[in-house]
């Protein structure tokens, strides 16, 4: 298959870690750190920063107050984003240069809060890495919600006509993200282990 369009996730395809922050910050001495602050990351107060209704540095407050977290919110999430972007997957980054300068487009689609949108396109640069910017705290729909596809293949249909659903690749970790997807008629990779990524690479490598 000739894929024309790849649609990429970022934490999880192009950020890939060994764990999360938040059981570093318990192993660095805040007690229940990993329980605490997961309760915030797959909580409403966290979706709602991510379709950027609320601000990040606020939301977490209460929940960094509970471990014991003597810095700013904003400290805090600087060392989560130092720490997180030690994982990026340089190969991966190489691989979409080499298929922008095929003329392969190439999306960055991603559920994110501001603060984190705005260090993943500035300070890591990935605005000059892709084509496009499909971000859920613009938006305001996370992937799996119908909307944020419905809202995608307006820009395609609008931006590149030339591409058919199967030709465009969609690659994920979120099994939820892979079936909304699907449900629109595009071709998926969902993204599990090393094994999903080889994979990935290979796709890649042929077009």
């Amino acid at each position: 298959m000739v894929f024309k369009i790849i649609l990429f996730d970022i934490d999880g395809v192009i950020i890939r870690l060994p764990e999360y922050f938040s059981s570093v910050v318990e192993k660095n001495g805040f007690k229940n750190a990993a329980r605490i602050l997961d309760e915030y990351y797959t909580g409403e107060e966290n979706d709602q920063c991510l379709t950027g209704k609320k601000n990040p540095v606020v939301a977490i407050g209460p929940f960094l107050d509970r471990i014991g977290w003597k810095s700013t919110a904003s400290d805090y999430f600087l060392q989560q984003y130092k720490y997180e972007s030690r994982f990026v997957d340089k190969e991966l980054l190489r691989r979409i240069r080499i298929l922008r300068s095929k003329g392969i487009i190439c999306f960055m689609i991603t559920d994110q809060d501001r603060l984190r949108s705005k260090y993943l396109l500035y300070d890591l640069d990935f605005r000059n890495l892709f084509n496009e910017s499909l971000i859920s705290c613009q938006t305001g729909h996370l992937k799996r919600e119908e909307e944020c596809w419905t809202h995608l293949l307006s820009i395609i249909k609008k931006k590149y006509q030339d591409a058919e659903l199967n030709e465009i690749l969609f690659c994920d970790d979120t099994k939820g993200n892979i079936v909304a997807a699907q449900t629109k008629g595009l071709k998926v990779l969902h993204i599990s282990n090393l094994k999903d990524i080889n994979k990935l690479n290979d796709i890649l490598d042929d077009i």
